[in-house]
């Protein structure tokens, strides 16, 4: 179905069929290009072909439809999110029009303005605005299943960026955000992490939270890090080094409290 709402100028022919998945996720991404790339990228039908569903400019209007959501657009490659794998089945992409690091080489791994490209304000309001007409038309996306592209593929993504401002949505009702730890008494607390050191408990916690993690002993191999710094990017964008503190572990402690058996 194309909604009438958004310009049709630009289609892709990178699409497939969903088979009757039903949508449950949705994914957003920065597009790492100037707009009119991002159009080529998304639309061109290439070698590795690729594609999304809505596509959200610089100036935040108007926002393209470039695959009907009845499609599966292809825009999340190899990924996995709460025991699913090839996320395409089960969502709706957004890529949103940014040209993300300022820098590549080393990749940042803080969030300063200095080191990635912001997202203009009309932009946001934009992107907002879209995700609240998605979210009308499809129930079964859960606020825990409004994540980034860095989320359900963290050995290969870093999109849409720690500038992205994930609390503004979730106070604009998409998504999930979380307490400080401070807000919950002794009781409320997870008797899992008490009975174990950090680290061990946060590899298990991203699991149950819905990073594709081993469930080996092994803390401190690449996708399990790259796990970590996905986790920090979305909830704690000012430092994302992929190292297991006691900040990241009770903001997820928060997270798998408030949210954790609901969603």
């Amino acid at each position: 179905m194309n909604n009438e709402k958004y310009k049709l100028e630009f289609t892709s022919k990178n699409y497939d069929s969903r088979d009757g998945t039903p949508t449950t996720i949705l994914v957003l991404h920065y597009t790492q290009a100037p707009f009119k790339k991002s159009v080529e990228l998304l639309t061109d039908t290439q070698e590795r072909p690729v594609s999304s569903h809505y596509l959200v400019p610089e100036s935040g209007t108007p926002v393209y439809q470039l695959v009907s959501e009845e499609l599966k657009a292809r825009h999340a490659g190899d990924s996995s999110w709460r025991g699913k794998d090839s996320i395409n089945h089960h969502s709706i992409g957004i890529e949103i029009v940014n040209l993300g690091p300022r820098v590549t080489d080393p990749m940042p791994t803080t969030g300063e303005e200095s080191k990635w490209y912001p997202y203009p304000p009309d932009q946001i309001r934009a992107v907002i605005k879209l995700c609240k007409d998605i979210l009308s038309r499809h129930p079964n996306i859960t606020p825990r299943n409004i994540i980034g592209h860095s989320d359900v593929a963290p050995t290969r993504k870093t999109d849409p960026g720690p500038l992205f401002p994930w609390k503004l949505l979730e106070e604009n009702g998409i998504g999930v955000w979380y307490q400080p730890i401070t807000t919950y008494n002794a009781n409320q607390r997870l008797d899992a992490r008490k009975q174990s050191n950090d680290i061990l408990w946060c590899k298990s916690a991203l699991r149950e939270w819905g990073y594709k993690v081993g469930d080996g002993g092994v803390v401190d191999d690449d996708v399990t890090k790259k796990a970590v710094a996905a986790f920090q990017l979305h909830y704690r964008p000012s430092k994302f080094d992929g190292v297991v503190d006691v900040e990241t572990c009770d903001i997820l402690e928060s997270l798998l409290i408030e949210h954790g058996e609901k969603l």
